[in-house]
């Protein structure tokens, strides 16, 4: 019996690789910054008394070497 699947690392469709995409809407601060096109200091300081103070930070993000989220195989 023949086997009828693709070569290795070929696929015979391309939606059927085995992963799997999800494309999520975005999220609500985002669209109203882009509706409004204020700063994100500016919307920070509208809208202080309804983004909890855990979320807020002054404190320099630490500099990442960018890389990628899965290793090519």
């Amino acid at each position: 019996m023949k086997n009828n699947r693709p070569e290795r690392g070929r696929c015979a469709d391309p939606w059927s690789s085995g992963y799997i995409a999800i494309v999520l809407p975005p999220m609500k601060l985002d669209t109203m910054l882009l509706d409004t096109m204020v700063s994100p200091d500016s919307y920070v300081q509208q809208r202080r008394d309804s983004i909890p103070d855990r979320y807020l930070t002054a404190e320099k993000m630490p500099d990442l070497p960018a890389t990628p989220l899965l290793d090519d195989v």
